[in-house]
């Protein structure tokens, strides 16, 4: 990042295509549409852009990156989330309406909710997800329980 941070272009392709995957599926499971979640996508990327000059180097690079990726998708989540949101998340024909039911509970829980819950799928701890959310560790963990409980009563 440091690279970046000095505006080479290189790196930044190097760093994208590190992280492109995560960031991509993170989005789309937060988002629910192939399309909403290209959008915020790419304005992740154009963010990393943007503010790597502000980077510190001495936060992990990839709570920072997930910071602008959640930002971009809250910014996103103020369009209406498409009827057909679903077909682009199940891709096994063979446990469609598990998956279905998996989520629509997953999109009946509060944004902040669902973005906690799935950065705990990406492999975030509850102390690294509070400054990407902007809360403490304890509230994140409160949070998580909360969507978990919610998840198990609609699944």
């Amino acid at each position: 990042m440091a690279a970046v941070s000095a505006s080479d272009r290189r790196a930044f392709d190097v760093l994208f295509a590190r992280w492109r995957d995560p960031i991509w599926k993170f989005l789309l499971r937060r988002l629910g549409s192939a399309a909403v979640a290209d959008d915020a996508f790419q304005d992740t990327w154009a963010r990393v852009w943007r503010f790597r000059a502000s980077y510190d180097p001495k936060r992990a690079f990839r709570a920072w990156v997930y910071t602008l990726a959640a930002n971009a998708g809250r910014d996103q989540w103020s369009r209406p989330v498409p009827e057909d949101f679903a077909e682009d998340l199940v891709d096994d024909r063979d446990r469609v309406g598990a998956k279905l039911t998996l989520l629509k509970a997953l999109f009946a829980l509060e944004g902040l909710d669902r973005t906690i819950l799935l950065l705990v799928a990406e492999g975030f701890e509850p102390s690294e997800i509070a400054p990407i959310v902007g809360m403490d560790a304890g509230a994140v963990r409160t949070r998580l329980s909360r969507a978990r409980q919610k998840i198990r009563e609609l699944v």
